[in-house]
This record gives structure tokens, sequence and C-alpha cells, in this order.
């Protein structure tokens, strides 16, 4: 059974792909017999130079784009985390909290409790919510800055390269 879904699922990603690539009012039975890709041999050098010139706006732009992404995707589930265990420490910590200044007044307590649950739950699930982030995006941020300043620097759009590491000590 898993390996009928397996091909399932790998033919179903070889058609999307295919038709997909296929350009508007054509025969979609010429498309699927089409190669995918050109030969290896056909296909430029990773590190070739470009046939035409680079516009440095698109570049700059595609470069940020990549870090933005790097950063919203991989900080997301931090964000999610902290704000969820911030939330639920800050509610009982505000509880507690306003809860036990008002026991001198019996009538007012749960009420103080409840006020102080949600003041609490909210400043520290912003604030846990703010640490998740920064915990489980900041490496994907700099390794995506990393890459962005190789290529930019690649394409000659930045003139000073990386320090070395070995040639600083």
């Amino acid at each position: 059974m898993t390996a009928l879904f397996a091909l399932a699922v790998a033919a179903s990603a070889v058609t999307a792909g295919t038709a997909a690539a296929a350009p508007s009012g054509t025969d979609n039975a010429a498309v699927v017999a089409a190669p995918a890709a050109a030969p290896v041999d056909e296909q430029q050098a990773p590190g070739a130079a470009q046939s035409g010139p680079v516009d440095p706006n698109t570049e700059y732009t595609k470069a940020f784009d990549a870090i933005a992404m790097a950063w919203g995707n991989d900080s997301t589930l931090g964000r999610v985390v902290g704000s969820a265990i911030g939330a639920a420490v800050g509610c009982g910590l505000g509880a507690v909290t306003a809860g036990s200044l008002t026991i001198a007044v019996p009538v007012i307590t749960p009420i103080m409790a409840f006020g102080g649950c949600v003041v609490g739950g909210g400043t520290a699930g912003f604030l846990g919510g703010t640490v998740g982030s920064i915990v489980t995006g900041a490496g994907p941020l700099a390794d995506a800055v990393g890459q962005q300043y190789g290529s930019l620097h690649a394409k000659g759009l930045i003139a000073q390269p990386l320090p070395d590491a070995a040639a600083a000590r």
C-alpha cells in the first residue's frame, strides 16, 4: 500500500511539473512527452557569468525578499510556541498576583484574578512570542544574509568580500 502511495505521489508530481511548464494553447500530450530539463552539458555552469546585464534593483530586491522569507518562515514556529507558553505562564502569574493583592476584599478577588490573568497572559505572551521568534529565526536569518551577500558579491554588486576568519587572527 505504501509503495502504491509513493508511486501515485511521484506520478502526480511529474504530471504537475510538466503541465505547469506547458505554454497556454499547446497540446498536453506533446508536453508530457517532452523532456523536463535540458541536458547538463547545455545548462549554464553555476560559476559562469550571466549572458545579460545585471539589474541591481532586481538583484537587491531578490536578496531582501530571500532574507525576509527566511526570517518569516523560520521564526513562525518559535513565535507560536513562545506566545502559547508565555500566555499560559503569564495568566497564572497575573491571576495569583492580582488575586493576592485583593485578598482583603473577597468580593473583588475573582474579578481581579481574571483581570490579572488577561494582563499577565497578554504581556508574557507578547514577550514569549518575541523571544521564541528570535530563538528560532536567528540562525536561518544569519544563513540567508550570508548567502545573499555572497550572491550579490559574485554578481559584482558588492565590492568588499567577507573577511576570512583565518586571516583575522
